[in-house]
């Protein structure tokens, strides 16, 4: 994720803790969900390419994630 692109997700967050709450809920499930995709890739003998981008996926999402418990911790 791009500079520009991480500023403008942090700035459309919602201020309310119950809804930061469901942010993080909402993004553990599509952690869980590109998990799945990427142990489903490597059982197929991996396409490297949506190996790669299933990665880069997990990694993002879970930025996203620490970054609100951080958040949500410190309100």
């Amino acid at each position: 994720m791009k500079t520009g692109e991480w500023a403008a997700w942090v700035n459309h967050l919602p201020a309310e803790p119950s809804e930061l709450q469901q942010l993080m809920a909402q993004l553990q499930r599509q952690v869980g969900q590109a998990e799945d995709r990427l142990a489903n890739v490597l059982i197929m003998g991996g396409n490297s390419q949506a190996h790669r981008y299933t990665r880069i996926e997990i990694a993002e999402l879970n930025s996203k994630l620490l970054w609100l418990q951080r958040q949500v911790a410190h309100a």
